[in-house]
């Protein structure tokens, strides 16, 4: 069960029409996700993945969920309340290629709130802008230790999430 935003004209309004979304990439987690896993869920929005996630990862495993927006942060507290998950840890923060803080760019649609202003995912972007709190994969792992699997969805920010956590494969501190 989700709580939607009916003023929300990205993925709540899918999901008020479809009831689902990104059906291909449900499939593959349906295939890869594993009971026990430890999940990092980086741009966790509203809870869509988590929830499907939590449900295939089973009671005793671990799920991380990651956004930055506030907004979104309150809905998906919301929904993992409404869903009987209440020992998920939501951070609000944005993993990028280090710590510290960065500006975000927000969006109409919950979905596409970005650090990057250009490209097609502009005309969405409402003139908005705050400020989030950023951390590395290896400082996430280092307080709820390494994921099994790390699921995001950053709108274009993933070379960014990819190239913090390069110097920690390097030195075995992470598994590829």
């Amino acid at each position: 069960r989700l709580l939607l935003d009916l003023e929300d004209p990205g993925i709540s309004r899918s999901l008020m029409l479809f009831g689902t979304r990104e059906v291909d990439h449900k499939i593959i987690l349906e295939r890869v996700v594993e009971p026990g896993m430890t999940i990092f869920d980086i741009g966790a929005n509203i809870g869509y993945y988590v929830l499907m996630e939590l449900g295939l990862i089973g009671p005793g495993a671990r799920m991380v969920a990651i956004e930055p927006s506030p907004d979104n942060v309150v809905l998906l507290k919301r929904n993992l309340a409404l869903n009987g998950y209440h020992d998920v840890p939501v951070i609000e923060a944005a993993i990028s290629d280090q710590g510290g803080e960065k500006l975000f760019h927000l969006s109409h649609e919950f979905n596409l709130n970005t650090f990057h202003d250009i490209g097609t995912g502009v005309e969405h972007l409402s003139g908005e802008q705050i400020t989030v709190r950023t951390m590395t994969v290896p400082e996430l792992a280092a307080e709820y230790g390494a994921p099994d699997l790390i699921r995001m969805d950053v709108e274009g920010h993933e070379v960014e999430v990819i190239a913090g956590m390069l110097d920690a494969i390097k030195d075995g501190a992470m598994a590829p």
